[in-house]
């Protein structure tokens, strides 16, 4: 039987595993963020995990769906739980490496290297016939920029998918339905966390250290090594 849990159970259960930090982090786009909600520390506790995915699952129980896709990574196994749940089937997509050169001109020495598109794909046969013509719902962890979650609602409309609904963890970047151009949003938290674009950043301008772990802080670090709020 599945079971609701509230917005404040959720965040209780993120909070005792300590998979929601405040501080100033650097996210995977580049921006900066007042809070860092990690993707992997659910995992690692089965339990934990599939309360938050039953919980996730009661959110969307009403509406039918055939399959439900997961983009890569961190939503896969939420994905496939809150498929289990539902008693549905459950596809995810992959990302694309294109090939690419160290240069315009090929050299001698030039040699070439796969970088990320930017873009995801159903590389699988057997899981793009799992959503052609079939009512489909989205399973994310994270929510910030929505870009990860477009690229997901292109790549299943690509394949001849339908649509039905987008839900997932949290909710920390004020996605709405609209701005993802589906009829049904609804993520298990919805909390709004400070996000600034590179030069526009308030924890910079109050010098506050950037956190070099969890997030991409060494990057921006090998970047910026001489940021004088200083790096923990």
């Amino acid at each position: 039987m599945i079971r609701q849990v509230t917005q404040e159970e959720a965040e209780a259960i993120l909070a005792h595993l300590e998979a929601v930090r405040v501080g100033h982090f650097i996210g995977t786009s580049g921006r900066h963020l007042a809070g860092y909600v990690s993707k992997d520390v659910p995992i690692r506790f089965p339990r934990h995990q599939r309360r938050l995915a039953e919980g996730i699952t009661w959110l969307v129980k009403d509406v039918p769906v055939d399959v439900v896709v997961a983009p890569p990574m961190g939503a896969l196994c939420l994905g496939a739980a809150v498929a289990e749940e539902l008693g549905c089937e459950y596809a995810f997509l992959e990302e694309v490496y294109e090939e690419a050169k160290l240069h315009d001109q090929p050299t001698s020495l030039d040699r070439p290297f796969l970088v990320k598109a930017d873009r995801l794909v159903f590389k699988r046969p057997t899981f793009q016939e799992a959503v052609r013509d079939r009512h489909v719902g989205i399973v994310e962890d994270v929510f910030t920029s929505g870009k990860t979650t477009l690229q997901t609602i292109a790549a299943v409309r690509a394949a001849g998918g339908i649509v039905v609904w987008v839900t997932g963890l949290y909710n920390r970047g004020g996605i709405t339905a609209e701005s993802l151009g589906v009829d049904l949003f609804r993520p298990l938290v919805t909390r709004q966390l400070g996000d600034w674009s590179e030069g526009a950043c308030d924890l910079c301008e109050q010098l506050v250290p950037i956190n070099l772990s969890p997030g991409h802080g060494t990057g921006y670090q090998s970047a910026h090594p001489n940021y004088v709020g200083g790096y923990v």
